[in-house]
């Protein structure tokens, strides 16, 4: 797979844990999961429960696990860190900005937040129906 996408809610499997949610993307790519890439995330410790018991951020951070576990080469991103907590934002965003950077992938971000989209090499605005390179 070439690309990945975040999307702002999670669109997890109900039926599986963290861990299975990973996995399937992992084995319809032909990738292994990296333990550091939990850690990274801080999910390391709850994987392997089920969805429902896990909380909207640890979700959040499974879905984007299971995006950058595929390894794709372009990675679109809804207001990935929209549902976090403004420290857990920067570092979720931290780990995804690494990953794009040490696997000279691509990344396409949506965001409202200035600050956030400040990090970007390029930035647009989508304002009145116009496109505007900022």
């Amino acid at each position: 797979y070439d690309f990945g996408i975040i999307f702002q809610a999670h669109y997890l499997f109900k039926g599986f844990n963290g861990f299975e949610n990973i996995e399937l993307a992992t084995i319809l790519s032909g990738q292994k999961i990296d333990p550091k890439l939990l850690e990274a995330l801080k999910i390391d410790k709850v994987v392997n429960q089920k969805i429902g018991e896990l909380s909207g951020g640890q979700q959040q951070r499974v879905s984007i696990a299971r995006v950058l576990a595929k390894k794709p080469k372009i990675i679109f991103a809804d207001e990935p860190t929209g549902n976090l907590d403004q420290a857990t934002a920067k570092e979720v965003m931290g780990v995804i900005f690494d990953y794009v950077r040490n696997n000279k992938a691509a990344l396409v971000l949506v965001t409202h937040d200035d600050d956030l989209a400040k990090l970007c090499d390029d930035r647009y605005q989508l304002a009145n129906y116009t496109l505007t390179k900022i």
